[in-house]
């Protein structure tokens, strides 16, 4: 189960971090 929470928690981090260098 932790491992699920991760994968999750490191796809929402990725996905702000595109997001961010998109606008930027």
């Amino acid at each position: 189960m932790s491992g699920q929470g991760k994968g999750i928690v490191s796809a929402s981090i990725g996905k702000i971090l595109k997001s961010y260098g998109l606008k930027v």
